[in-house]
Parts: structure tokens; C-alpha cells; sequence
């Protein structure tokens, strides 16, 4: 599944990879955690339908069942077939990675909580 927005975004959010609830409508947050993103998105004064939302995994497949996070093979495929097209197409001002997965394919940086509120050039 690709990500939803704009092509034209300044701003892309880059999660970690699709939960179940995303992976039945073929679209990224939408689930759980997508209304999470829809209050923050307004809380931050950020109109969610002007933001290119996507994920650095674009499918994954369950484990026994559940979900997992994704694997460093995982990323590094899909990044490489997929992500850095999707990023050379929006070409967005600002990424912002939703977690410790979409930090480290982005930068190669590990410990998301440390990084919290840099800003960055990449």
C-alpha cells in the first residue's frame, strides 16, 4: 500500500508499516493509530488532508497471526524498491518519522526518543 496526500505536500509523516484495520481499506492510518495521527495532526494546527501520509513498509506479512515489526530485511526492501521513489516524487520540505523503524530508514539513526524535536537535513 502507498501513501495517501498530495503530491504536491510540503510536509510527508512517515510511519513504521500498515496495522490490520489499514491493510483491509489499502490505505495508511486509518486505523487505530490514524486517529491518534487525526488529533495530533489537529492539535497541531496541521490539516491532515494537506499532509502525504505514508509508510516506510508498504505491506507486512503476519507472524503466526499477529503483526511485528518490521524486520531490517523487511525495510531495506521495500525502502529500496519503493520509499525512495515515493520520496523523490512528493519531494516534501519536511519528513517527519512516527516512529523508531521510519527514523532509522530514513537517517540510519537508532533511539527515536533521543532524536525527538531535532531537526535534521538529509
Amino acid at each position: 500500500m502507498f501513501g495517501v496526500g498530495p503530491r504536491d505536500a510540503e510536509l510527508m509523516l512517515l510511519g513504521e508499516a500498515p496495522g490490520v484495520e489499514d491493510a483491509l481499506r489499502h490505505e495508511p492510518f486509518v486505523g487505530p493509530a490514524g486517529k491518534v495521527l487525526s488529533v495530533a495532526c489537529h492539535l497541531a494546527g496541521v490539516a491532515r488532508e494537506k499532509v502525504y501520509i505514508t509508510n516506510t513498509v508498504k505491506c507486512l506479512p503476519p507472524r503466526r497471526g499477529e503483526s511485528h515489526a518490521p524486520t531490517k530485511e523487511e525495510v531495506e526492501f521495500c525502502k529500496s524498491r519503493w520509499l525512495n521513489e515515493e520520496l523523490a516524487e512528493i519531494s516534501p520540505r519536511v519528513v517527519v518519522p512516527i516512529g523508531g523503524v521510519a527514523l532509522e530508514a530514513l537517517t540510519g539513526l537508532r533511539g527515536i526518543t533521543e532524536w525527538r524535536g531535532s531537526v535534521m537535513e538529509v
